[in-house]
């Protein structure tokens, strides 16, 4: 299964190392060992989070504290979605295997279309990766040009806002400390950036996969036209084989969306929490009339969902893919009846 992946290219390698971190990539050895190793450090750093969020609450500067804030529940947002990758190994596993059995039942054109898209899916999931890695950095170059121009000496300051259970005011143990912050943040943001890039993969795969399909009912048309009734059984054969090839999608579509609903629900709440709450925690109250009214908008339209749309007629949601699921199955059948 393992070197049957790896000669699999619509997902990068820069994805692949980073699900080989934390042990839920098909075939990765210890991949226990490296679940436990990843969550739990993890879970160190949000118990320091959280003890400075509570210890410094009310007390610490409302900018500061909102930085901390949001920091730590960006790192509670991706514990959450390791937890839920290494509880639903299995199946990523699956999906990972109906991309491989794809690309072994793709012919010449088929290939050309998934080559295509997994080159576009390399080139999307490697500038996602590096801009996360890169916000990283310049979040604690700041840090940093604040350490050297207030010269701090009593009060080190951190690049992650933490209650760490040991003295670091000498330089060797303040300047590890740091280090130590800025290769688990630039880990955890690439992290953030693999397992963002694998739902786009997913969905791209989807995608040509449906081109396929796309393409083969135009094939099929186009020979009926013109040879009539010549090769029907060729043609019924094809038709029965798209209609499986369009199961197969569908069922691929829902594995996808049990893998990942439940972190769009997480991600939905957390930043929805994220954004009402900086605006309740702001002194709002003390603002002139006009300004408290735009807060007051901003704070209401937190509590509402935010949606997609389709070229702003109809709303991007499960129940309009549903529809058009159906319509696409009614074509499939008129196809079918007719051919």
């Amino acid at each position: 299964m393992e070197n049957e992946v790896d000669s699999m290219t619509t997902v990068s390698r820069s994805v692949e190392y980073g699900l080989r971190m934390i042990g839920v990539w098909p075939g990765t050895s210890c991949a226990i060992l490296l679940k436990v190793l990843s969550i739990s450090s993890m879970i160190v750093f949000q118990v320091f989070q959280y003890q400075h969020v509570i210890v410094n609450f009310g007390e610490e500067d409302l900018t500061i504290l909102m930085d901390a804030l949001s920091v730590t529940f960006a790192y509670t947002l991706l514990l959450i979605k390791m937890l839920i990758f290494s509880f639903n190994a299995r199946l990523l596993n699956e999906i990972m295997r109906c991309m491989i059995k794809d690309w072994k039942e793709c012919d010449i054109s088929g290939e050309y279309t998934m080559t295509r898209t997994a080159h576009v899916s390399r080139w999307v999931s490697n500038v996602i990766i590096f801009s996360h890695m890169t916000s990283v950095f310049l979040y604690a170059i700041g840090t940093l040009m604040k350490i050297k121009t207030e010269n701090q000496t009593d009060n080190r300051e951190l690049i992650i806002k933490m209650e760490i259970p040991f003295e670091i005011q000498s330089t060797p143990v303040h300047v590890a400390v740091l280090v130590t912050q800025f290769i688990h943040q630039t880990c955890a943001a690439g992290m953030v950036g693999v397992l963002n890039s694998l739902l786009i993969i997913l969905v791209l795969h989807v995608c040509g996969q449906i081109d396929i399909v796309r393409q083969k009912l135009s094939e099929i048309t186009q020979k009926t036209m013109e040879r009539k009734n010549v090769g029907q059984n060729v043609n019924e054969s094809i038709m029965k084989m798209l209609i499986v090839r369009h199961q197969e999608i569908i069922g691929f579509s829902k594995n996808i969306e049990a893998l990942y609903s439940n972190i769009a629900l997480i991600q939905f709440v957390s930043n929805t929490l994220m954004i009402g709450d900086s605006a309740y925690e702001s002194l709002w109250y003390e603002l002139n009339p006009t300004e408290k009214k735009d807060i007051h908008i901003v704070i209401v339209r937190s509590q509402k969902h935010l949606t997609l749309t389709i070229g702003k007629v109809l709303e991007l949601s499960l129940k309009q893919f549903a529809n058009i699921v159906k319509a696409s199955a009614s074509y499939v059948s008129v196809l079918h009846a007719m051919y």
